[in-house]
């Protein structure tokens, strides 16, 4: 089960619901805590931000909690803008998921260590 807590970046409410929600999942739960934001690199450091309490907490029979980053790429009248095609980030979107994955891939490394 995924427990979709908020979009942290888009306030500083709901980084505070993401957050303390991440703080109180230490146990019983085999529920994966998602933060949802754009395909935008400062989004993805505020969602990991918020979701960094889950970094190090173990619940029962050894199983760790997971955080998950949930991007979108945001697509509305401004779709063209929206997927890079006039955006002067183009091209950034690659790079930004690569490091979300790496960061993501470090964090569960240190969990699997505790």
């Amino acid at each position: 089960d995924v427990l979709e807590a908020g979009f942290p970046s888009s306030s500083d409410v709901d980084f505070q619901i993401v957050n303390e929600i991440s703080k109180r999942m230490v146990t019983g739960t085999d529920m994966i805590i998602a933060g949802l934001c754009q395909l935008r690199e400062e989004q993805i450091r505020i969602t990991m931000k918020a979701l960094e309490p889950l970094k190090g907490l173990k619940r029962a029979e050894d199983r760790l909690i997971r955080a998950r980053v949930h991007c979108y790429v945001p697509i509305g009248p401004l779709a063209d803008y929206s997927l890079g095609k006039k955006d002067p980030a183009t091209g950034k979107a690659q790079p930004i998921t690569k490091e979300a994955k790496e960061a993501t891939i470090v964090l569960l490394k240190k969990l699997v260590t505790l």
